[in-house]
């Protein structure tokens, strides 16, 4: 997926010098009196735009090969998983 500078992506807009703004932004400030924060358990529906959104972002941003799994971890020698962390590189 490919951008033209400061074309949009998602909810964000490629300002073209490897910053965005954040699309509707300045109008949802001025809405703030209208505005609501909720706290709640797991929403799935949230956590899959997020990472859409996020994907979407990341592939302008870092444009070539998809993601690449990783991971690293750290063990002794008996074997001990003594810590470690898992992702992806773009």
């Amino acid at each position: 997926m490919t951008a033209e500078p400061g074309g949009m992506v998602g909810l964000f807009q490629d300002r073209g010098d490897g910053a965005c703004d954040i699309e509707g932004l300045a109008e949802r400030q001025d809405q703030a009196e209208t505005t609501q924060l909720h706290v709640s358990e797991h929403d799935a529906d949230l956590s899959a735009r997020l990472s859409d959104e996020l994907d979407s972002f990341n592939a302008v941003a870092a444009p070539g090969p998809s993601a690449v799994l990783l991971s690293v971890k750290c063990d002794n020698d008996q074997g001990e998983l003594l810590g470690g962390i898992t992702g992806w590189t773009w």
